[in-house]
């Protein structure tokens, strides 16, 4: 078995063979042989005397092998008792060779247990590791949804001392395994391993855990850890990944104290046993997550809504950047107890009101923060408080076009019509002693022809703001709610729309409006009749001693209007301060 490199820059084309690559080389190159049967490293080394040295004598080579090559054993391995036994002496002789250097093991374990009459016996392949404990930097391991987790208990309580990172995930298990039967999952009890902490003096320099959800619990919670990663399949996927219980979660979260980052996808709980009520109530005095930076938050709505009510709850640091991400409702885990089925849709009539005011306050009103907000709103919703990103909340784009499909409306339509469809937080936005005090706002619309009667309801939340950009290509149900003249409105809705204009806020409004990207071309009456509206909006405004703004700003798209830009300028004079129309 002899392979040959040609030199990059070698003198008169010298061939250069594999067995007289330096050593370091050599050994990197043979340790990434791969085979369904590894045992059979050990013969390479009757290639050449070169590749005998390495094999025989190298603790570098076997280092190697043990943290690549044998990542994922092939079921072929374990098919019998003498395979079996075969492999395990092989790998241990393996991990022996690799003194003394570090590991970064990675290894499925799922179809690898052996049992006997006492339960987990220590012959197993992850107890192959127990005499290199000290030097595992690094393990990822595959275990089954079934296992017995105390010999997972027994082995974290081992002197790791370097380990640094740990993922623990289990095989896929999807609904198609279940077709036509009741999947259940068993819930714990108050004294299951989960609930119970790992030995003070256990992993004490883990800092990353990457966890299915289904195996999370206080039991691999660790003071040392900074990054925590919750993390399940597509819901309809791996419905078994998410964490069983309420008190699971939080009581995990309270034994991570430094966490720094904070990962939870598609793993919210469902159920909160009654024992573990005392751990919920506890959760707003447990000081958990005070150090938190970075959260990331990706599940259905109604899941992801009620773990950012726990992040409030907390309450998340000033600092903090919490991101969150809806995804399609694809299916819906019960309330109840163990034993019940899992519909693959939710009704049709689910509507869900994600914009809450946990949400609202974690994006603008956190404790002991008074620095300038900033907001923008286009296919998400983005808050900055100062020049740091505090809170992005989207759909994913599934979601995104089910919902412009179903509703009609844009997410920047959506997002406002939730706000008033909750009362506690339209509340919030029409006390102006509650309501979050918003330096700036950008809203997006796009292409989209945004209904007359929605104006009304963006103003009454956001007139307050101290700049106001719109970006449109289409603003005329804009101009015509600012003038007051509505047109195609029934007698009801044009009333409506009067009353709605004369009931800006009169005291204050916003201080620079800005309109973007206004395309006339696309304007269902002529630049005249828009100039009009944009004048009356303001000088009417004016004429009832109602605050105008002190800059206004118009920036269309297409060739200069000069017609249109003098009959804005002249008509504003001395009503705006301010005013620049002009081209994009």
């Amino acid at each position: 078995m002899t392979a040959e490199l040609q030199t990059a820059s070698g003198i008169r084309g010298h061939i250069l063979n594999i067995s007289d690559l330096p050593t370091e080389l050599l050994i990197n190159v043979l340790s990434r042989v791969s085979s369904d049967t590894p045992w059979r490293m050990v013969d390479l080394a009757l290639v050449c005397r070169a590749w005998y040295a390495v094999t025989k004598h190298s603790s570098a080579f076997w280092a190697n092998v043990v943290s690549n090559t044998w990542r994922f054993p092939s079921l072929s391995i374990i098919s019998s008792d003498a395979l079996r036994t075969r492999f395990l002496g092989t790998y241990a002789s393996a991990l022996k060779r690799s003194l003394p250097y570090y590991l970064d093991i990675s290894l499925d374990i799922s179809q690898f247990l052996e049992l006997n009459m006492s339960g987990a016996s220590k012959s197993t392949l992850l107890w192959m590791l127990a005499p290199p404990s000290k030097r595992l930097v690094s393990l990822s391991l595959v275990i089954s949804s079934e296992s017995d987790l105390q010999q997972f208990y027994d082995f974290l309580s081992l002197d790791l001392c370097a380990l640094e990172e740990l993922s623990l995930a289990t095989p896929p298990l999807t609904l198609s395994n279940f077709a036509g039967a009741v999947l259940v999952l068993p819930l714990p009890m108050p004294e299951d391993l989960e609930y119970r902490q790992l030995p003070s003096s256990a992993l004490p320099h883990l800092y990353t855990l990457r966890v299915t959800g289904f195996l999370f619990g206080p039991w691999l919670a660790r003071p040392s850890l900074k990054h925590l990663h919750l993390v399940g399949a597509d819901a309809t996927a791996r419905i078994s990944d998410r964490v069983r219980t309420g008190g699971l979660l939080l009581g995990g979260l309270q034994g991570c104290p430094n966490l720094e980052t904070l990962e939870v996808v598609n793993t919210f709980p469902v159920w909160t046993m009654p024992y573990e009520v005392p751990v919920v109530d506890a959760w707003p005095h447990s000081h958990a997550l005070q150090k938190l930076r970075s959260c990331t938050v990706r599940d259905e709505p109604e899941w992801a809504i009620k773990f950012v009510k726990y992040l409030h709850n907390a309450p998340l640091p000033a600092s903090a950047t919490l991101d969150v991400t809806l995804v399609s409702p694809q299916s819906s885990t019960p309330s109840g107890g163990p034993g019940l089925s899992y519909p693959h849709k939710l009704p049709d009539d689910m509507e869900i009101l994600f914009f809450t005011e946990h949400l609202c306050a974690l994006a603008f009103r956190r404790r002991g923060d008074t620095v300038p907000i900033r907001m923008e709103l286009d296919t998400a919703l983005r808050v900055y408080a100062g020049d740091r990103k505090r809170v992005e909340l989207k759909f994913t784009p599934q979601l995104l076009a089910q919902s412009r499909k179903r509703y009609g409306l844009t997410f920047p339509e959506t997002l406002v019509t939730q706000i008033m469809a909750n009362p506690e937080l339209a509340r919030t936005f029409d006390d102006r002693t509650l309501r979050p005090e918003i330096a700036e706002l950008v809203v997006d619309l796009g292409d989209r022809l945004t209904d007359k009667l929605w104006w009304q309801l963006f103003f009454r939340f956001f007139g307050h703001v101290r700049r106001l950009e719109v970006r449109a290509r289409d603003a005329l149900s804009l101009f015509q709610f600012l003038s007051g003249k509505p047109k195609d409105l029934s007698a009801d809705q044009h009333l409506s729309f009067l009353v709605a204009a004369r009931s800006l806020p009169s005291e204050e409004f916003v201080e620079a409006f800005t309109l973007v990207g206004v395309d006339f071309r696309t304007q269902g009456s002529d630049e005249g009749e828009i100039a009009r509206m944009v004048v009356d909006a303001f000088v009417r405004r004016k004429a009832e001693g109602l605050v105008v703004p002190k800059e206004v700003t118009l920036r269309y798209r297409g060739a200069r209007r000069p017609a249109f830009e003098e009959r804005v300028s002249s008509g504003l004079d001395g009503v705006v301060r301010c005013v620049v129309v002009g081209s994009s």
